[in-house]
């Protein structure tokens, strides 16, 4: 084998060597390409692992609370958007309505409006009767599918629920948790276990809806108002750890 000059000096592979008796002669481009490819591949794998490591960190109490705090306020946004453009108006529902009376041999029968007849006799049924009939049926109309609100938690729209109707929060009746989050709180026992004041329920916006309802231990006492539980800990949320 003749002379190699320094600048024709190659690399030569130790097995070719071995086996074959003739060598594979590689550039030292070709090595520091290697070398290059071996690096980026090593950076590579550190910044998977590192993300990895980012990703799989769980969050805090306080970080959970937040966001919880921010999902809230952008539902109650969403919300006020959707009672906008509701296609009824609520005051039409005080508008006084004109009963509808029909002659059935010779019985007079006033229309309620609420999908039955009253039998008007004379000196029984007064103006006051009527209008108490009229108001038996006081659920809304429901909604068009463009209009009707998405549940918070099966994402998928509804028509009215019971806490939508009494709480306006966005849930349908199948997903509604009446054991926990959405169970009903007296105001009392709001501000024990949650440290709110008078004033953070209907002073500060906005203001926490309640249904009334008669004390069970003793209805002289007066009517208790039962706040929804999911709102209340928003509160508590929205005061403390803001």
């Amino acid at each position: 084998m003749g002379k190699v000059s320094k600048k024709q000096k190659s690399t030569y592979h130790k097995d070719d060597l071995k086996g074959n008796g003739k060598a594979e002669e590689i550039l030292p481009e070709e090595c520091d390409t290697v070398n290059v490819n071996e690096e980026t591949t090593n950076t590579e794998t550190e910044v998977c692992e590192e993300s990895e490591h980012i990703i799989s960190k769980p969050l805090t109490m306080e970080q959970k609370a937040l966001i919880e705090v921010n999902r809230q306020k952008a539902l109650l946004i969403r919300m006020e958007k959707l009672n906008k453009r509701k296609f009824y108006d609520r005051s039409d529902e005080k508008k006084e309505s004109v009963a509808k009376v029909i002659r059935i041999n010779d019985t007079k029968l006033v229309d309620t409006g609420g999908g039955f007849f009253i039998e008007e006799k004379p000196n029984e049924l007064t103006e006051e009767d009527v209008k108490a009939a009229m108001d038996i049926v006081t659920d809304p109309p429901p909604l068009f599918k463009d209009d009707q609100p998405f549940c918070n938690e099966c994402s998928q729209p509804f028509d009215n629920s019971y806490l939508s109707h009494n709480f306006d929060e966005p849930v349908c009746d199948d997903c509604r948790d009446r054991d926990d989050k959405h169970s009903l709180i007296t105001k009392t026992d709001a501000k024990l276990n949650y440290l709110l004041k008078d004033s953070d329920f209907d002073k500060r916006d906005p203001p926490l809806k309640f249904i009334l309802k008669k004390n069970p231990h003793n209805s002289q006492w007066g009517d208790m108002k039962l706040y929804l539980k999911l709102q209340v800990c928003i509160s508590y949320l929205f005061l403390y750890l803001k």
